[in-house]
């Protein structure tokens, strides 16, 4: 049996992470984030107090936190952290950063911003009532993530410490229990993946930038969530059963699968984030699995840089669907690569790799946002929002963007800017206090319920967490919740029924 997944207090079969302690020190780079972002922007800010005031409260909130998680270190809820001030850093600190930086320039133009956000970035009080707005939210960040750690230490020592996961097994009665129940799962789902991938071509469901086509039945919505959720979900879980229990032959083949499903959503839907939004899980399943051996490290590696690569072509493409035939594939396609091609550029495949690590940082919404907000500057009260027939991404697109009610591609809010067009500096405290707590109650229901598929579950779990805390679409995160719901309940029936039966241990 396989035992490189203990925990540090050695209990087997529990769920922590379980990566060397010795990483753990690099987590302190972090807080050089602020100081040198604060020594670099601080002349163009005239030497404010202020600015320097809330860069020392920043610093020594995030300082306190890491020192926490550093005990915290295998906790599972640690994880859905980190998720969160990995992107609350890149999307508002060091955003900030690089505006302030590109508002020095005269007559900057940049791919990674638009001209009303670098207008903006060039008024100094602005951005600065921006960093005190976001600052604010992470200082309560920090306050509420190290109380939530620390009821963690008090109640389990770690979440989800328990029996709860499978173990690596080998023996040949489980093994063909196994095998019984995913080929023919992995054949139904590949059928769905042919059949909904037709559907979807035809009907013209999820095209980015491209006006949705009305279906009946509610046909369209059943199909984008059928392929955005349910089918990763079970191709994931497939994954995880096959690689826990040594089919290393259908391993590969859902593997393929996965890589088949990322690359025709991407088509389909000229989608960027198609491919990252299965990868991200599935290597997260590996880390809690603690399955995150070196190749499969250095194959993570290798598809960053693919999909890096990829992200200017994929933005070419979408460009061309948009202003052709949305169901002209090919000639999309052509459009793109032709354009990619004619880069005028010594080296191609550098600019595409510059291009895609600026494009997909520019893609995490932070700053800008609460600039819009900040600059929009009307408040309409928090039952205006609540109450509203229009959703809150449309609220945002149409009145604080500015943007056109017909127009088909609406702008992300941000969590923090959303937070804040709701109700204020207090919507941003009650809000990212909130947001911790909301995912520490998930994580204690998943642990209560004592599911076998829970490493599953937890990847797709983060993956939300990471989305919603990136784009701040928390009118629709209900639904998403009880749609992820349903999924984890069907999937941990087929495994209770087909692999164990119902109240059965695994051991």
């Amino acid at each position: 049996m396989n035992t490189s997944y203990l925990t540090s207090s050695g209990n087997a079969g529990s769920l922590a992470i379980t990566s060397p302690r010795r990483w753990m020190g690099l987590r302190w780079v972090l807080l050089f984030i602020f100081p040198v972002g604060w020594y670099f922007t601080q002349a163009y800010y005239k030497y404010n107090p202020t600015y320097l005031i809330s860069t020392l409260v920043a610093t020594v909130s995030l300082g306190f936190l890491l020192l926490i998680l550093g005990r915290s270190s295998r906790s599972v809820f640690a994880l859905a952290i980190w998720i969160i001030v990995g992107i609350v850093v890149a999307g508002y600190f060091v955003k900030f950063y690089w505006l302030s930086g590109l508002a020095t320039i005269d007559g900057v133009v940049t791919d990674s911003f638009d001209n009303k956000t670098l207008a903006l970035a060039s008024m100094p009080d602005l951005m600065l009532k921006t960093y005190w707005v976001f600052t604010i939210g992470f200082v309560a960040f920090c306050l509420s993530a190290m109380l939530a750690l620390i009821l963690l230490e008090v109640a389990d020592g770690e979440l989800l410490n328990s029996s709860l996961i499978l173990e690596d097994r080998a023996e040949d009665s489980l093994r063909e229990k196994v095998r019984r129940l995913v080929i023919p799962l992995l054949i139904f789902t590949a059928v769905a993946m042919i059949i909904s991938a037709g559907a979807q071509y035809v009907l013209g469901i999820g095209v980015a930038g491209v006006q949705a086509q009305t279906t009946s039945y509610r046909l369209g919505g059943i199909i984008f969530y059928l392929r955005s959720i349910s089918l990763p979900f079970f191709l994931l879980l497939i994954l995880w059963l096959t690689d826990k229990f040594y089919l290393k032959k259908i391993f590969a083949v859902s593997l393929v699968l996965l890589l088949v499903h990322g690359l025709t959503q991407t088509l389909l839907t000229a989608s960027r984030g198609a491919l990252p939004g299965l990868f991200i899980p599935l290597v997260l399943i590996w880390i809690l699995s603690g399955k995150f051996n070196f190749s499969r490290k250095l194959l993570t590696v290798v598809s960053l840089v693919v999909v890096l690569l990829l992200h200017p072509l994929i933005s070419n493409y979408r460009m061309a669907r948009i202003g052709g035939n949305a169901s002209d594939l090919s000639g999309a396609i052509s459009s793109s690569t032709e354009k990619a091609s004619s880069r005028e550029t010594d080296n191609v495949i550098k600019d595409l790799l510059m291009s895609g690590i600026g494009g997909y940082s520019a893609r995490i919404p932070g700053t800008e946002c609460i600039l819009m907000v900040l600059e929009y500057g009307e408040s309409k009260g928090l039952f205006y929002y609540l109450f509203n027939k229009r959703s809150l991404g449309d609220i945002y697109t149409q009145d604080v963007a500015g943007m056109d009610p017909e127009a088909v591609i609406g702008i992300s809010p941000s969590l923090m800017g959303m937070f804040f067009l709701l109700a204020g500096y207090a919507g941003v405290v009650i809000g990212m206090t909130g947001w911790v707590f909301l995912w520490f109650f998930v994580c204690l229901v998943l642990q209560r319920m004592k599911m076998k598929t829970v490493v599953v579950q937890l990847a797709m779990i983060c993956l939300l967490i990471a989305l919603v805390t990136s784009e701040g679409d928390i009118g629709n995160l209900p639904f998403r919740l009880l749609l992820l719901a349903g999924n984890f309940l069907l999937g941990e029936f087929l495994v209770r029924k087909f692999i164990f039966r119902f109240g059965q241990q695994a051991a």
